[in-house]
């Protein structure tokens, strides 16, 4: 199972196995909270996530999935994507699943 969003023409995909790491960050809608925002209204809790994770690292490795599908690494980059896409669709809307 994955995380699909769009943005503008852009579209995204991660694995839902790093959920955990991003409820870390945003108790009630983790990655989702960005959907039915523009882009510039994304920024907020993109960076959110993204300085969440940055700042518990050490923490949030230990949540890495067992089954090798996704990873703090790859999660953290996935939130960069998204921090990137909302820059250059500022007046567009975030949909997903």
């Amino acid at each position: 199972m994955s995380y699909d969003m769009s943005i503008g023409d852009e579209g995204f995909n991660y694995t839902y196995n790093v959920s955990p790491m991003w409820y870390d960050a945003i108790r009630k809608t983790g990655i989702r909270t960005h959907y039915g925002m523009t882009g510039k209204q994304a920024l907020v809790p993109l960076r959110k996530i993204r300085q969440h994770m940055e700042d518990n690292r050490t923490r949030l490795l230990k949540m890495n999935p067992p089954n090798g599908w996704g990873s703090y690494d790859g999660a953290l980059s996935f939130v960069n994507e998204l921090i990137q896409a909302s820059v250059r669709n500022p007046r567009s809307k975030w949909s997903g699943d």
